[in-house]
């Protein structure tokens, strides 16, 4: 996204864009701050300016701070009035505040707003891609600026009343990117119910470059009488700025149990210690689901950051035209880019072009591109290797595996019907593909009836799907004298107990 259709666009002036790429692997502690390129305003007599962000804050950690400031340079007046606002871009909207200040800055000078918004409004997630975009338009005060003529302010006023799409004048676009590695691995304890609190199972984490990062130690402690799951860190290299640790259990039958998810900043210490859950007691309990053939699989998901790897202005437009004009015809293009990909992928799948792989699903076999596989699910990346050339997959039936591949393919799931929409929801959270996990529970939520809404609340529970569920349990209170008196009601009641409660629970306390 280049630009945004700000109020006040049609004003002479600058649109500084920053992006920072991987945003949430920055290590700033509430104080510390991440400045942008240095950028030059033409229209505001060559001054140079750049943008001090504190992500956890200046001398408030619950408010994210943002400023603007004028660097020293001998270009330009002592002192220079102008307005300026302040944008953060989530998703191709105006992240809210925004803010519009006018202030008056001398050579040097840095102001803003310490509390420019919440950190809870203030989620990574909300960025596309992991990557924050900084909108900063600056343009010269009218009513401050005592210096400028009679002229200059009666010209500034006739631009106001012209069309919505006036040009621009000036557009730069800055990037900086974090020098950032993710790992996503399966950590294999075999033996997992003899293993016993002497035993040791170590990891080696390496970077792409092939240097060891740091090893992970899997043991047992014990605490109040029971076998605790602990992770021991030690560090192989220096530079290790923020470390992210994400961990899960997949098991058999599709559920997903969070295991343990730790961040650390700076101060990444040597034996850093902490705990994983569920405990070993609770894993033999259900080993048939989370311990087949008495080997526990970790699902681990890593992410270091060392440093800053780029930073610096990637484009300067000039006389570019209105951001409506412009999205208008970029959406065009981009739509019919899109479907001849969708249709090009859709041919190389089809004509099984250049396969390296098969699939071998209950009751047939299809050919596939691990490139195509492992950029669409993490889970495929981790089974897939260079020498594997077939994948056995007994938990879907041919129909389903058709209709995942040609989602991977294509982003597009033709004539989706409700059994299978309800079969690729729990595929989709196994292999987790977002994505369709979500086109399907659109779908379900969609085709939600009386009849078929007990099955929609068992799955959503079964894979820990907190919105999904709810709503289900919505429509189930919403109909409660109808379904309450079903047979698919009473089978519930004898197979999920404790979930038929906590729905009936919903119903009274909402009373």
């Amino acid at each position: 996204m280049d630009s945004l259709q700000f109020e006040n666009s049609a004003k002479e002036g600058l649109t500084f864009h920053w992006k920072i790429e991987h945003f949430s692997c920055l290590w700033h502690k509430t104080g510390e701050s991440i400045t942008s390129p240095v950028f030059i305003a033409d229209s505001v007599e060559k001054t140079k300016w750049c943008l001090w962000l504190y992500p956890k804050g200046d001398l408030n950690e619950t408010y994210v701070a943002c400023y603007l400031q004028r660097l020293p340079s001998t270009k330009g007046p002592n002192s220079i009035a102008i307005n300026y606002e302040l944008s953060f871009i989530s998703k191709n909207s105006v992240l809210q505040p925004s803010v519009t200040l006018e202030d008056i800055f001398e050579n040097g000078q840095i102001k803003g707003k310490r509390e420019f918004m919440k950190q809870e409004k203030f989620d990574s997630k909300l960025f596309p891609k992991d990557t924050l975009t900084v909108i900063c338009r600056i343009w010269r005060s009218i009513r401050r600026n005592k210096w400028r003529s009679i002229t200059d302010i009666v010209t500034e006023q006739t631009r106001k009343t012209e069309s919505k799409e006036k040009i621009e004048r000036v557009a730069l676009f800055a990037r900086t990117i974090l020098k950032v590695e993710k790992k996503y691995l399966v950590w294999i304890i075999k033996k997992f119910c003899s293993f016993n609190k002497s035993e040791r199972n170590t990891l080696v984490i390496m970077s792409s470059s092939d240097k060891k990062l740091m090893t992970l130690e899997f043991y047992l402690t014990e605490h109040c009488c029971e076998e605790l799951i602990s992770i021991c860190i030690s560090y192989c290299t220096q530079g290790i700025k923020y470390f992210r640790f994400n961990s899960y259990l997949l098991g058999t039958n599709g559920n997903k149990i969070e295991c343990r998810y730790q961040e650390y900043t700076n101060e990444c210490k040597e034996g850093t210690k902490f705990v994983l859950f569920p405990t070993k007691a609770k894993l033999l309990e259900e080993r048939q689901i989370y311990l087949p053939n008495d080997v526990l699989s970790l699902h681990c998901e890593c992410a270091f950051s060392m440093g800053t790897a780029f930073e610096g202005i990637e484009k300067i437009n000039k006389g570019i035209p209105s951001p409506s004009l412009r999205n208008r015809v970029v959406e065009s293009r981009q739509a019919d880019t899109s479907k001849a990909l969708k249709y090009d992928l859709e041919s190389m799948y089809n004509q099984k072009l250049f396969c390296d792989v098969k699939l071998r699903s209950k009751s047939g076999s299809f050919e596939a591109h691990k490139g195509i596989l492992s950029a669409r699910s993490p889970v495929f990346r981790a089974m897939l290797t260079k020498r594997k050339e077939c994948v056995i997959l007994t938990d879907l039936d041919a129909g389903i595996m058709r209709q995942m591949l040609l989602y991977l393919y294509t982003d597009t799931l033709g004539d989706l019907k409700w059994e299978s929409a309800f079969k690729l929801y729990v595929a989709a959270d196994k292999y987790q593909i977002q994505s369709l996990k979500d086109c399907c529970s659109t779908f379900l939520v969609s085709n939600l009836t009386k009849n078929n809404v007990c099955k929609i609340l068992v799955l959503a529970h079964m894979n820990q799907d907190k919105y999904f569920k709810k709503i289900a349990q919505d429509f189930i209170l919403k109909h409660d004298q109808a379904i309450f008196a079903s047979n698919e009601w009473k089978l519930l009641l004898d197979t999920h107990t404790k979930l038929v409660a906590e729905t009936m629970h919903l119903k009274y306390s909402n009373e």
